[in-house]
């Protein structure tokens, strides 16, 4: 169930719970619209291919390369998206970027010391 509150404690707007929603449905849609467009005009075309040559087999095989035309197209989108999800940060459960680094100090800075290059008197 989403978090339905802020950082500062008070109740979030609904219009962004829905916000995934909408986002996966949308997604939904495209995966089908990938699927449907290709395989729906090679039949289509492979259909009038078959009247105008007298065959009936072209459609079926215009069908089959709709079908893995389609199936690429999904698999390629399925990737963008994983990729995106990928680079997004870890969140923790108050949706903030998690820290890579260690403790900070009461001045919000990390512990950690910066190496700088020692200099060597002559």
């Amino acid at each position: 169930m989403p978090d339905r509150f802020d950082d500062n404690g008070k109740k979030r707007k609904k219009r962004e719970d829905n916000s995934s929603i909408y986002r996966n449905l949308s997604l939904i849609t495209q995966f089908t619209l990938y699927m449907l467009v290709p395989i729906g005009g090679l039949s289509a075309g492979g259909y009038f291919l078959d009247k105008y040559f007298h065959t009936s087999w072209i459609i079926i095989v215009c069908f089959f390369v709709g079908a893995i035309a389609g199936g690429q197209a999904v698999y390629r989108l399925a990737m963008k998206i994983a990729n995106e999800k990928s680079k997004e940060p870890e969140r923790n459960i108050l949706n903030r970027p998690r820290r890579t680094e260690g403790p900070l100090d009461e001045a919000g800075s990390s512990n950690k010391e910066e190496k700088t290059p020692e200099k060597v008197d002559d």
